[in-house]
Formats: C-alpha cells, structure tokens, sequence
C-alpha cells in the first residue's frame, strides 16, 4: 500500500493470516471501540478474503446472509448444492475425496480441485483413477490455502465463458459475456491461446439470455442483492449451457481492462460504487460495444526469465490498447498452472479473424523467454 493510500485512510489493521479468527475479532473490537456502528460495507476484491470478509460481515451485524453467502462462493460442494436447489444445471460432484475412494463408473474425465481453491490453482483434468490418486496424493496446495479437503468433478466440455455481472437492489445493471479461446485448464497446451474475446451482446443476444436467466436464479437462491459477480459457463456442443463455478468478486487475469475497452465500464468502481451505495451514472448508457479481449503472455516450460519484451514492443502490435508487466528478468517461472500470470494485453480488432492474429503475431515475435534453472 502506497503512503500516500494510507493517509487518506481513518484506521489500517494489519494481521497474519485474513483466516484467523483471533486476529479479525481484535479488528472488530478496536472498530467497534473506536467508530461504534460506523462501517456499512465489508469489502474482498480476492478469493482468499471471502471468509473472513464474511466474519467480520457478521460480528458487525451488517450482512444477515453471512456466513452462507461466502461458503457457497468458495466452497465447490456447497456452490454445486446451491446450483441444484435453484434448478442449474452443473456437472456431478464427489465430496472430500481421497485416494482409493470409489468414483462412478463413467464419471471419468474428471476434474480434481481443491474444495476452496482459488481460481485454477491446483486444478487438474485427470483420464484415470490411477492419475486422481497421485494427483491428490502430491499436489501441493496454494500458500493461500489451508483446507485439503478435495473435491472431484466430472468434467464439462465445450466452448467455456466467464459470466461479469454489477447487481444492485436485487437486479443485474450490467452483464459482460467473455468467450475463452481455450478452456482454462486447456490453456497451458501448446499450442493455445490463454486469454478470452468478450461477445457482442447483440450479436451473441442468445448467450446473453441464457447465461442472464441462470444467474438470475442463483441471486434469488443466496439472495444477491448489490455487488459483482465472475462466474464460468460451458455449452456443451449439444448446445446445453452449465454452470462451472461462481463468485462474488472481480475477473481476474486482464478481464477487467478487457470489459472497459468492450463497454467503457470500470467494472471494479462500479462494484465498490453499488457496495457503498453511490451513484452509478457511467453504467446507465455503458457506450456501444467494440470487439475487445485480453491475452496472458507466458514462457512454455519451467525456468528463470532470461528477457522480457518492452511495453513499447508489445504496443506496437496491431490492436494493442494496454500492457501491464508481472515479471522481471531474473524472476522464475513455473509453467504448470494458466494463472501464473507474466503479461497482460488488452487488445481491440475490427473482427474476431484480426483479434486471433494479433494474439498469434505476439506469441511468435514477442515470447518471454527462460534459462534454464541453475542447480
């Protein structure tokens, strides 16, 4: 946090783990001490956060739906519970496996996460029971993480999207439907694309509208009332659409900027604008739609970043509207899960063919590049 951020800041606490429930209440203590009844909004913009957001939501009184709300925004099984009582469709799911545990005949390809992962982190398709026991077994889990409880999936196929919304007062004011080039767990496979095209509402109304009326019964389900939300969807090639996942935070990767220069939409000022109650003038006439994405740029195998492209470099490909730079020369890298994010660009084209060149034109002439490590 910058000093200049945290002089216009009344009060900053800082804990050892956003888990410890020690650590929270003391936060709620000296709050309610100091500023009795003064905080209206408990806010994460990460995954991690959600617990704990939620715990101080409910010592502070302010948020009746917690901690049911944040279960079931990070926990899978919880998540696949409220999807089947609001009638959405959702693949199968096993709770907390361990290996050697029995799995339905047919279930496989199936995916193994973690119950509260983040995002794609320890994330794996897996062919076999073989494959599932090992991958359980000795997958090491995300420093954020603390539970090993694991949950398995059957795996969905087809196209998959991720699903921005900002609701507020119960109703959805805005809605941004992304298209990933590849699946996300698909997204380390050479060759790949790691990134997505957001769709034109007008073109792409039939998406909009299917993805719209499942959403619409999820918020009446856990009661979303104002916020945002990230979720994932598949169509099979049947054209059945499922629910993969969904939280009650921000996209992450470069969907953001990806959004804006779709929409001209700040979709994160916009969630803490309906979070706090502000006006939200932009989002009444969000400007017509451009065709607008974003790609992760990445080495393709394991090493320390011998060479990074400039910004100026990236820019100047065709379509290129933004960059922003993760990593350094020196720094390492490990190509073993989508997320491990370097580069990002936000790129606009005339049409989807000129979008795909340009992602095409970057990842041939200007790679990361990797050395291998030193022992």
């Amino acid at each position: 946090m910058s000093d200049s951020t945290r002089t216009r800041l009344c009060a900053v606490y800082e804990v050892e783990s956003v888990d410890s429930i020690e650590e929270l209440s003391g936060v709620f203590v000296d709050l309610e001490l100091k500023y009795p009844k003064a905080v209206r909004a408990v806010l994460s913009g990460a995954e991690y956060g959600m617990y704990g957001a939620a715990y101080l939501r409910t010592v502070l009184g302010i948020d009746p739906r917690e901690p049911d709300l944040a279960i079931s925004v990070r926990d899978k099984r919880w998540m696949k519970k409220a999807f089947v009582d609001a009638s959405i469709p959702c693949a199968q799911i096993i709770s907390n496996y361990k290996p050697g545990d029995s799995v339905p005949e047919g279930m496989f390809p199936v995916v193994a996460k973690p119950v509260a992962g983040t995002g794609s982190f320890n994330t794996a398709v897996l062919q076999s029971q073989a494959e599932l026991d090992d991958f359980v077994g000795t997958e090491k889990l995300h420093p954020a993480l603390s539970s090993h409880q694991w949950a398995v999936e059957q795996k969905l196929s087809g196209e998959e999207y991720h699903v921005d919304m900002i609701w507020r007062d119960g109703e959805i004011v805005f809605t941004s439907v992304g298209r990933y080039m590849v699946p996300r767990l698909a997204a380390l496979e050479s060759p790949s694309r790691n990134g997505s095209i957001i769709l034109s509402p007008d073109v792409h109304a039939d998406l909009y509208e299917s993805f719209t009326d499942l959403m619409v019964k999820f918020g009446l389900q856990k009661k979303i009332v104002s916020g945002v939300t990230h979720a994932e969807f598949f169509a099979t090639p049947d054209g059945k659409v499922y629910i993969s996942e969904v939280a009650t935070r921000f996209a992450g990767g470069a969907i953001p900027q990806a959004i804006y220069a779709a929409f001209e939409v700040d979709i994160i000022d916009a969630w803490l604008r309906v979070e706090l109650g502000l006006d939200l003038e932009a989002m009444s006439e969000p400007a017509d739609y451009r065709l607008a994405g974003w790609l992760a740029v990445s080495p393709t195998e394991d090493g320390e970043i011998s060479h990074v492209p400039s910004e100026a470099a990236y820019r100047s490909v065709p379509g290129v509207t933004d960059v922003v730079v993760k990593v350094a020369q020196g720094d390492s890298y490990r190509h073993d899960n989508p997320s491990n994010w370097c580069v990002f660009l936000t790129i606009t084209a005339p049409n989807e063919q000129a979008f795909l060149d340009s992602c095409d034109d970057v990842y041939s002439s200007l790679p990361i590049q990797v050395r291998p490590f030193t022992t």
